[in-house]
């Protein structure tokens, strides 16, 4: 076994933390995405009753920030996709230099994080969900729009 101090360990430990972080980065900024969407789409209902220039300019201001949380998705992807692809090679190289490393706990702590991110099946997955997040955002402000036209015939 090898040593916790052990620099070959450290190493692993370290870009294990890495992929860690950048899995949940992307998470979050993926709920923060919906999140807003959810905070638009009830400023467009509380809107659709009035006729404040004050709540358009609001809502154009939420949609921006709502186009940046998307254009934070993709790049973390990518940060992502590299730091797995970086540990993989790490764990590959380590095994084949030092195959005790392989009965570490950091390196089974890698291996089940590596195990636990399918970076292919993410990405069909999430730009399904990103191009529905969109196409969501889309079947809203129409929704909005029909419903607030129904509301003023009322």
């Amino acid at each position: 076994m090898a040593a916790a101090s052990d620099p070959r360990t450290r190493k692993i430990k370290i870009k294990t933390g890495v992929v860690r972080r950048l899995a949940c980065e992307e998470a979050s900024y993926v709920t923060e995405a919906r999140q807003q969407e959810a905070r638009i789409e009830r400023m467009q209902v509380v809107a659709s009753g009035r006729q404040d220039e004050n709540d358009e300019c609001d809502i154009r201001k939420q949609q921006e920030v709502l186009q940046e949380s998307h254009m934070m998705i993709p790049d973390c992807r990518r940060r992502l996709a590299a730091a797995h692809q970086d540990l993989q090679v790490a764990l590959e190289g380590a095994v084949e230099d030092h195959p005790d490393l392989a009965q570490c706990q950091e390196f089974r702590d890698a291996r089940s994080i590596l195990d636990s991110i399918n970076l292919e099946e993410d990405e069909e997955v999430d730009e399904e969900e990103g191009g529905s997040l969109v196409e969501d955002s889309v079947m809203m402000e129409e929704g909005m729009v029909r419903a607030s036209d129904d509301f003023r015939e009322l």
